[in-house]
C-alpha cells in the first residue's frame, strides 16, 4: 500500500471485544465496554454500567456497531452515546434493550444480515455469525416496548453479526462467530484465538489476510485500575496467562498456516496505525 495515497487508519482494542477504528476524522466502535462486570454480580444484582469510567475512557466517538446484545458488548453503549453523541447499529434485542435504557430512537438503527451500510465514512457489510451456547444465558427475543433490564441475563441475544469495514479503501473483518462459508478478502482480520486449529485454517485461506488480530480473549470480570496507564499489564492472572503462555502459541499457529501474515497483540486502549504495521 503507499501511504501517499491514503490516509492513516488508526486501531484500539478496549479490553474484551471493544474496537475502536479511527480514520483521522471519525471514530467507528464496536461493543465499547469497560464496566467489567464481576462474576458474583452476573446472576442476581443489578448490574449498572461504571460512568465514571466511561466518561474517562471514551472522549470519541461517532458510530457504533455492536455485534450481539450480551451484557459484555451492550451494557456500556447508552453511557458511550450519551458522552460521544455516537449512533448505534446493531440487531432487534440491542435496539429494542438501547430504547428500554432511554437512548433516543434517532440514535438507534436496527439491522438485519446481508445488509450494507454507509456510516459516516466506513462502508459496513453485515453477516450472520454463530454465537457458543453460554449456560444461563440462552438467546431470546426481548420484547417490544420492554423495561429497562436490571439484571445480566436481560441482555439476550438473538442475532449475532460479524462486520466487514471498509475504511479508507482498508477492509477489515471483526469476525464475532463462525460464520457461514463464503470468501471475504481482508487485509486485516479480527478473530476470537479460540477456536479449533482448522477453523483458522479455513479463515486464512478464505480472508487471506496480511494481519490478524486476536480479541475478546482477557477476562472481562476483574474490575480496570484505578490507574488506567496500568491496564497495558493484564489486570488478572487468567489474562496474564492467555498472554504470556497462549497467545504466543496462537501466533506460531496462524504463521503456521501462513508465514506472511503478522500477528498482532495489542495493549489495550494503545492506538495503532494498521496500515504502518502491514507494510
Amino acid at each position: 500500500m503507499d501511504n501517499q495515497n491514503h490516509i492513516q487508519v488508526k486501531y484500539r482494542w478496549l479490553g474484551v471485544a471493544g474496537i475502536e477504528i479511527h480514520d483521522g476524522g471519525q471514530s467507528l466502535l464496536i461493543d465499547p465496554y469497560v464496566t467489567r462486570v464481576p462474576w458474583h454480580h452476573m446472576f442476581f444484582w443489578h448490574v449498572q454500567p461504571d460512568r465514571r469510567l466511561i466518561n474517562k475512557m471514551f472522549s470519541r466517538g461517532d458510530y457504533i456497531l455492536v455485534t450481539h446484545a450480551h451484557i459484555d458488548h451492550l451494557l456500556d453503549v447508552p453511557t458511550v452515546i450519551e458522552q460521544t453523541g455516537a449512533s448505534a447499529y446493531g440487531s432487534q434485542n440491542t435496539c429494542r434493550l438501547l430504547k428500554a435504557l432511554g437512548v433516543n430512537e434517532s440514535k438507534i438503527h436496527c439491522i438485519e444480515s446481508g445488509e450494507h451500510l454507509k456510516v459516516g465514512n466506513f462502508d459496513v457489510s453485515v453477516f450472520n455469525a454463530w454465537h457458543f451456547p453460554v449456560p444461563f444465558f440462552l438467546p431470546g427475543t426481548v420484547p417490544e416496548n420492554t423495561k429497562p433490564p436490571r439484571t445480566a441475563r436481560q441482555y439476550r441475544m438473538d442475532a449475532c453479526f460479524s462486520y466487514l469495514i471498509k475504511a479508507d479503501g482498508m477492509r477489515i473483518l471483526v469476525d464475532s462467530g463462525k460464520r457461514e462459508p463464503r470468501i471475504l478478502p481482508a487485509e486485516v482480520l479480527v478473530i476470537h484465538p479460540l477456536y479449533v486449529a482448522a477453523g483458522y485454517r479455513r479463515l486464512i485461506e478464505e480472508v487471506q489476510p496480511k494481519l490478524i488480530i486476536p480479541n475478546h480473549w482477557d477476562n472481562f470480570m476483574p474490575t480496570i485500575s484505578k490507574e488506567i496507564n496500568k491496564f497495558s499489564n493484564p489486570p488478572d492472572w487468567l489474562s496474564a496467562l492467555m498472554r504470556w503462555w497462549f497467545l504466543p502459541l496462537f501466533s506460531k499457529m496462524i504463521k503456521k498456516f501462513n508465514p506472511n501474515v503478522k500477528v498482532l497483540i495489542p495493549q489495550p486502549f494503545h492506538e495503532y496505525d494498521l496500515r504502518e504495521i502491514i507494510e
